[in-house]
Formats: structure tokens, sequence, C-alpha cells
């Protein structure tokens, strides 16, 4: 039954499945693999065929049967890592890679403490693997499918890792093209390090913290332009407008397809984070009268005369639009591209307080529409 399942599950995905960035889609190649060894690591992968398919169906049998499964999966899971010829293999790597999306499907304990130790021990593993070992094959595709899982530990770390490197940000791609998704990560990547250290400044007299915050401007206006820069590259590879409004009311944003939504979603929620922290430092600028003496040049020019708030509330608002297209066009399979840019969203809006920075309408949208994505699809949401 077992091999029957993922033998089904390998069709399924492969016939059935919209966007490459899709959740499961990334387990093509690596439920190939699966299906084609005699691994014993195979019930954590099965766990995750089983959930997904018992959401897509509706079918609560399946839905016991894949945390069956996931229970032996964590026990071949500790017995390999506890197995120096086995703990690097990317059979170990793909089996705590498949706990890991399991909880984010099914989050059967309610909470994300599950998540996070798989989430922890998958990039500890890629860590020890070293970058080499990830430039082809399923070990390729496997770090593909933690990346993102890795560079967004880094942001609730609010500290880089090893992900944000330069070997690591080249070496994977030595025998492959990077994607536009994966450019998209590069420019994401950068952001731990300004958490970092904005960090600092709490710790510092307002007489002493200015470097600090021009160098976080300078690096923040960087991100800014590699934003634009990609969206124009974007644009360029896409002939056509990259999204239009439908005739409804209220008008929807649509796209030319679901995985472009899903691209230029997160590069709105990108700049929504970065906006908004100009809008931070602008205003901590104004209210110490220490713009006149920002050092001049162009950029700095540029900065003074921006007006960060309608910058990102103007990309929250189109993200909002873009929901109902993500949803409706992503009816059997999670679009992650919108679920991590409402993550975004929701996470800066509430940073912004009572009022949400002017955008209390589209703070209710944005968790309504988690909440369904989690009813439907990726249970973790709703924890």
């Amino acid at each position: 039954m077992q091999q029957q399942l993922l033998s089904h599950a390998v069709n399924l995905f492969k016939s059935d499945r919209p966007t490459d960035i899709a959740l499961i889609q990334i387990w093509i190649p690596t439920l190939q693999h699966f299906a084609a060894t005699s691994t014993p690591l195979k019930a954590s992968p099965l766990a995750c065929c089983a959930a997904w398919l018992a959401r897509s169906d509706s079918n609560p049998a399946l839905i016991d049967f894949s945390r069956h499964l996931y229970s032996e999966g964590l026990r071949e899971v500790r017995n390999a890592l506890r197995a120096p010829d086995a703990i690097l293999e990317d059979e170990t790597l793909g089996a705590c890679l498949a706990l890991a999306v399991f909880e984010v499907i099914e989050c059967p304990d309610k909470c994300r403490a599950a998540y996070e130790w798989h989430r922890r021990a998958c990039v500890r593993l890629v860590q020890m693997r070293g970058a080499k070992a990830h430039r082809d094959g399923v070990g390729h595709e496997l770090f593909l499918a933690i990346r993102l899982h890795g560079i967004f530990y880094g942001f609730e770390q609010r500290r880089p890792n090893f992900l944000s490197t330069r070997e690591w940000l080249t070496v994977p791609w030595e025998l492959h093209p990077k994607d536009d998704l994966h450019a998209l990560a590069d420019i994401l990547a950068r952001g731990p390090a300004l958490l970092q250290k904005a960090d600092t400044l709490a710790l510092k007299p307002l007489s002493q913290s200015l470097p600090t915050l021009l160098t976080i401007l300078s690096r923040l206006l960087d991100i800014d332009d590699d934003l634009a820069h990609f969206h124009h590259t974007l644009q360029t590879k896409h002939p056509g407008p990259l999204y239009w409004e439908s005739a409804t009311e209220p008008p929807n944003l649509h796209f030319p397809s679901p995985k472009l939504a899903a691209l230029i979603t997160l590069l709105w929620s990108l700049e929504t984070m970065v906006w908004s922290s100009l809008e931070g430092i602008h205003a901590g600028l104004a209210q110490t009268h220490s713009l006149p003496y920002l050092p001049p040049s162009p950029r700095t020019e540029r900065f003074t005369a921006l007006a960060p708030q309608a910058h990102w509330q103007h990309a929250v608002r189109r993200i909002v639009r873009s929901v109902a297209y993500c949803l409706e066009t992503t009816k059997s399979t999670a679009p992650p591209g919108i679920g991590v840019a409402l993550e975004i969203v929701i996470d800066v809006l509430r940073g912004k307080g009572e009022g949400a920075g002017g955008c209390v309408l589209e703070l209710r949208e944005a968790e309504r529409a988690r909440e369904e994505m989690g009813r439907r699809w990726v249970a973790i949401l709703l924890n």
C-alpha cells in the first residue's frame, strides 16, 4: 500500500500542479528518488503525500493514516541521525524536510514547535553537508526546497546564517541556472543582517546611533534598487502586463499565470518590508531634526523626498487584491507565494499598532485569507 501511495502521489503531483512554486511540487524529484530506492526512510515523505491527498479528497481516514506514518517517520529519522553513515545522506535530509512539511500541512499539535524543530534540523544538516553537496541531483532539489525555510529562520533569529554567505549564494548553482524565485531569495537573504544591526541601535545613545542608522538606510536603498531591477528583468522576460484589474467590484488583480502571481506577490511583500522600514527611519530622523544633516547625494535626496508610507500601503493593497486570483487558480494546491506574502503583510501591519498604519481593512482581509488557507491547505497558518 505504501509503494502504491508513493507512486500515486508522484503521478498526481506531476500532472495536477499549476505552478512549480507550489508546496508539494518541489517534492517531485525527491518522491521519484524515494520511490526508486530501497531506503528505510520512506514513512516521512509518505506521511506528506497522505496528508496532502487527504486534504485534496477530504478523506479523514487518510488523515489518520498520515499521522501514523508521521510517527513512524519520526522513529526512522531519529535512527538515521544517530548513524554516522546515514546522517549526511540525501534520504535523511529529505525525510527531515518531509517531517517539516507535514507539520506545515497538518500541524497536529496546534502549535509551531515541532515545525521549528524540524526546520532547525534541516538547516543544520544542509550546513553539515556543505555547499558542494547541493549542486546537482536530489541534493540540489532538496536545497532549493529548504532554502526559504532557512532564510526565514534567520529573520526569526534576527541574525544572518550561512545561507547569506557568498559560498551558499553561488556554489549550489554552479551546475544549474538560478530561477526567478531564488534570485528574489538572494535579496531576501540580506534582511537578517539588517535586523541584527537595527537591534544594536537600542543599545546606543541617539548621538552615537546616526552612523549605524545611515548604514541601514544605505543598505535598504540598495535592496530597494535591486527589487526594482528584479521587477524590470521580470517585465522583460514576460511581454505584456504582469497583472491587471478584473472587471469585478471591487476590482481584483489577475495575472498571466499562478506562478507569476506567486512571484509578484512575494516581490510586493519584500517591498512592503523595505518601505515600512524606510518609513521608520524617515520618521526617526525627522523627529530628531537629523534629515538636513544627511550626507548629500542623489540617494539621500531621493530618500528625503520620499513618501514611504504611501508606497508600502500601495503594495499591501495590491497583495490583498491578489488573494482571490491566487486562491481560485490553485484549488488543488496551496499557493505558498501568497501565503508568505500574507504572513509578511500581517506582521508589518500588526507592528504599526492599533491603526495598522492606515490599513485596518487590509489587515482584516489578510487575516481572513490566511485563515481560509489554513482550513483548506496549510494548517500551520491557523497556529
